[in-house]
């Protein structure tokens, strides 16, 4: 007897910590989110919101405010004290999801678009990043839905219905449960995409602007300059932690909940948008139309 009661007090606090951490988890990812919007809402107004409406700029609409739909449906569903029910919070979790796959796929598009700038829009290249995104989006779908039908409510452990403990379980993330490991082929997805594209980057500049950038060293803000850095600087943090998240997935899904994912989605939507908005001041100080081919603004050498 003493060790069964022993047994369930250690899941009952084992079940508690996982709860706080992600629940601190998903408060830091909405903190980032706000600072990197509050730092960079005056460049949206002046560069972003003045241009005419393309590809980049719906891209960049969705990327930038769907985040924030996604992060109050999961602090709703962890931070609310009054327990909404089994069935809506796991109506909240399937809006979480699509949100945030959604976000990450207009980020996705700003990359497909920076590169396909790269290419001066040649046919060949357009064809062959369609190609990649339309693939990465199809593959990413169906295992959504395998994901979300693992979710489960599980029941609240006996000592969580004590009074002292009321705070436990009047939320949705201390009880629900799923196939977390199944997330990883996202997270692979991603990695393939942003790997095939830091290559495409990685050759056009190897085969072409190389010279060009080294003639343009001292301007920072030169727009192929921008194309180029920004686009390193966002393969970099999302390719690092998307590689963590699988990481963690594969050698232990129990502790996924400790990893900060869910800075996954505010990561592609922070970095994404400060590209296009880089792109767009650079546009604006080179008085051209980032819509028109890249090779006008770039001096050959």
């Amino acid at each position: 007897m003493p060790s069964e009661i022993a047994q369930l007090v250690a899941g009952v606090v084992a079940m508690a910590d996982q709860g706080r951490t992600s629940q601190h988890m998903k408060v830091a990812a909405v903190s980032m989110l706000i600072y990197d919007y509050l730092i960079t809402f005056s460049d949206e107004v002046k560069y972003v919101w003045t241009s005419p409406m393309t590809t980049l700029k719906i891209a960049f609409l969705v990327g930038r405010y769907v985040p924030f739909a996604s992060v109050i449906a999961t602090l709703y569903a962890n931070l609310t004290h009054s327990y909404p029910g089994d069935t809506a919070c796991i109506a909240l979790a399937h809006v979480y999801i699509w949100l945030l796959t959604l976000s990450i796929i207009a980020s996705q598009v700003v990359q497909i678009l920076r590169t396909f700038a790269l290419y001066e829009r040649s046919r060949i290249a357009g064809w062959a990043l369609g190609a990649i995104f339309t693939v990465s989006v199809v593959a990413v779908i169906p295992l959504n839905v395998i994901h979300l039908k693992s979710i489960t409510m599980s029941p609240l452990p006996p000592l969580f219905t004590l009074k002292s403990s009321i705070d436990y379980q009047e939320n949705c993330g201390y009880r629900m449960q799923a196939d977390w490991a199944a997330l990883s082929p996202q997270y692979i997805i991603i990695l393939a995409v942003e790997f095939i594209v830091v290559v495409l980057t990685c050759w056009r500049y190897l085969m072409r602007d190389r010279y060009t950038i080294t003639t343009l060293r001292k301007d920072s803000n030169s727009l192929i300059r921008v194309l180029y850095n920004d686009g390193f600087m966002y393969f970099m943090y999302i390719f690092a932690f998307s590689l963590a998240n699988v990481l963690v997935l594969y050698v232990d899904p129990t502790q996924y909940h400790k990893w900060p994912f869910h800075l996954q989605g505010v990561l592609h939507s922070c970095l994404s948008t400060r590209i296009v908005i880089h792109i767009r001041r650079s546009a604006a100080q080179e008085s051209y139309s980032i819509d028109e081919p890249l090779r006008m603004s770039v001096p050959r050498v």
